[in-house]
């Protein structure tokens, strides 16, 4: 089950904002092109510290779902991209973006070539055998009613330009049937994903931070009463001789 929503708070929508820059600015890039990114994906963009500051701040938003926490524009950075500040996507909207995000990746690593965006859950890319391809996906599978729909507005259009369907899923359960009966215009592509248990992000952030500051108010403590604890613990606060 996903884990409890924070809050979704606009702070002050006329406030003077923030330049962004460096990691940052390439994080918010990022989700402006994809949406949504898994956790561990934006944080090779970003750094932790640097992720939990955006996200206190408001830029992005840490959306949890059964597979993960995801990362997402939060209300200032939608409006920094332009975008209603108060719409916030439902957890499954905000796991697929992410599993279409992490799949495509996969799929460039392969010698797929991305090209553009259909929808915001369909993607053409061009294959290594330079197929065009029309990249659709869910984390929970897609279900046959969807492929129907799918190829019933396609169809004709990927038989004269030589085009496929190129379905990703975690698993074969929900696309076998689909895929004997579209042979020709259907292929699949498998990733799977695993249901997430972890802690959440921003409360272990929050919990470094606090022991951090202990830490630091001690050593302010010690070095006000003349005292000196181990450099390890706070390395150039203390006095010595």
């Amino acid at each position: 089950m996903a884990r409890k929503l924070r809050p979704w708070v606009l702070k002050n929508k006329d406030a003077p904002k923030i330049k962004l820059h460096g990691p940052g600015l390439e994080l918010h890039n990022h989700l402006i092109r994809w949406d949504a990114l898994f956790l561990e994906e934006a944080l090779a963009v970003v750094d932790a510290n640097s992720l939990y500051l955006l996200t206190r701040r408001g830029e992005t938003y840490i959306h949890p779902t059964p597979f993960g926490e995801t990362v997402i524009l939060g209300p200032e950075g939608r409006l920094r991209a332009g975008k209603s500040p108060y719409k916030r996507p439902p957890t499954d909207r905000a796991l697929n973006y992410a599993y279409l995000a992490r799949g495509i990746r996969e799929l460039q690593d392969q010698g797929y070539q991305y090209i553009k965006r259909e929808t915001h859950t369909q993607h053409w890319v061009i294959g290594p055998d330079w197929v065009r391809y029309l990249l659709v996906g869910h984390a929970r599978g897609v279900s046959s009613r969807t492929i129907r729909r799918i190829m019933k507005r396609y169809e004709v259009r990927m038989f004269m330009r030589r085009q496929r369907l190129l379905v990703m899923v975690p698993d074969l359960r929900t696309i076998r049937h689909s895929q004997a009966k579209n042979s020709t215009l259907l292929m699949v592509f498998r990733l799977p994903i695993a249901k997430d248990t972890t802690s959440e992000f921003m409360v272990e952030q929050e919990a470094m931070r606090l022991e951090r500051k202990r830490e630091l108010d001690k050593a302010a403590w010690h070095r006000r009463k003349g005292k000196c604890i181990s450099p390890a613990a706070a390395p150039g606060l203390c006095n010595l001789p």
